[in-house]
């Protein structure tokens, strides 16, 4: 064990004097973040405007949103830098002395990584004390927080990194690989802007950057900054929300929420085709009703027949002939507890495996059922039956 220890010890005192020693290196990894901070972010602000999305409990600048995006930068780059080292300590000979050592390599490895987190860590502090220095809204005790996810996406990085540089066998080569990696990753990421800012732009960008894992790691720094470990709130607030029949008070709500500023609202007396209602439905994941009235509506069967996810009332049993609680859908207990929809729209969210067995029964269900050319049929038939 005393010699795992010591090789732990060796690697990252190894990293840290490499670290010290070459203050350009840490100057440089300063100032890239630090341009978009003070630059570029004072141009993009008057251009992107910011509704309050969570883990934001007010109104945000646009300096405020990036800080987490900048911190995944700083830890990015030095990942990337790391591995740099990697190749050149293997083109030197430094390398081939470690591997010739009774240790495991898999273990060099990590100690290479954990002491690349380390000195990441101490960049991304310090470019955390400076930003707040500037004036954005940041406590110590958030930063605190901070650390063990910095330090976990620093070793995720670094081993993507590593894992590119055991491949690249020439140090020439290193720089034109990591163009054509970096800057893809960080840029289709929601670093720099709301993934539902780019869905409104390009639904393929935003499908790209959804499935980018440096988003995850961005959005991990930004919750866990502001001491908000709840990350389902940020899969709902990459989704557009539309209503449609709202009465007056409800569009006043959203008039002046800053939260659903992204919300499309058609009022009551605002007609729709339905065709169009069958497209929004059609493009949904879930489909929320709420309501105090008795029967089934109309919109809830059409919901379901085109693949939505239902989330309704069930005044009067009406509900529960098509919904069965948990199955093929939800059913709201208490219209007027909004903590009660709120944990139902989470757990549809986040339960795809749910999802996709209701996507398919109720489709089939509704076709089987509900289909008018079958309806046609069956009540042309019961008339007939009841004439002389």
């Amino acid at each position: 064990m005393k010699k795992y220890i010591f090789c732990m010890k060796g690697i990252v005192y190894k990293e840290l004097i490499r670290f010290l020693k070459q203050k350009s290196r840490f100057f440089s990894a300063l100032v890239r973040p630090l341009l978009w901070l003070f630059i570029f972010s004072v141009g993009f602000k008057t251009a992107l405007g910011l509704a309050i999305i969570p883990p934001y409990e007010t109104y945000i600048t646009y300096e405020t949103y990036i800080v987490p995006g900048l911190v995944g930068m700083v830890l990015l780059f030095n990942g990337m830098q790391s591995s740099l080292t990697m190749i050149f300590d293997r083109e030197m000979g430094s390398m081939k002395i470690l591997l010739t050592s009774y240790i495991n390599r898999n273990y060099l490895l990590f100690c290479k990584m954990f002491a690349t987190s380390i000195v990441s860590t101490l960049q991304a502090l310090t470019f955390l004390i400076v930003a707040k220095i500037y004036g954005i809204d940041i406590t110590y005790l958030g930063m605190l927080l901070t650390i063990p996810i910095i330090m976990i996406s620093s070793i995720i990085l670094n081993a993507f990194a590593l894992f590119i540089s055991s491949v690249i066998k020439q140090l020439e080569n290193f720089a034109t690989v990591m163009n054509f990696v970096i800057f893809p990753m960080f840029f289709l990421s929601s670093a720099l802007y709301p993934l539902w800012k780019i869905k409104d732009s390009s639904v393929l960008l935003f499908n790209i950057s959804s499935f980018n894992p440096f988003t995850y790691i961005v959005e991990s720094i930004r919750f866990s900054l502001y001491g908000k470990f709840e990350l389902e709130l940020f899969i709902i607030q990459n989704y557009k929300i539309v209503v449609y029949s709202a009465d007056k008070k409800v569009v006043d709500f959203i008039a002046t929420s800053r939260f659903y500023e992204s919300a499309e609202v058609f009022e009551r007396n605002h007609y729709i085709p339905n065709e169009a209602i069958l497209e929004f439905m059609g493009k949904s994941i879930i489909h929320i009703g709420n309501s105090v009235s008795d029967g089934m509506p109309n919109s809830l069967l059409e919901a379901m027949g085109m693949g939505a996810f239902p989330i309704q009332t069930n005044p009067g049993g009406a509900t529960e002939e098509v919904v069965e609680h948990g199955v093929n859908g939800y059913l709201i207990t208490f219209p007027e507890s909004k903590s009660e929809i709120a944990h139902l729209i989470k757990s549809a969210l986040t339960n795809l495996t749910l999802r996709k067995k209701e996507q398919e029964y109720n489709v089939s269900f509704m076709n089987a059922n509900y289909n008018r050319a079958i309806l046609q049929t069956k009540i042309l038939a019961l008339y007939q039956n009841m004439l002389p």
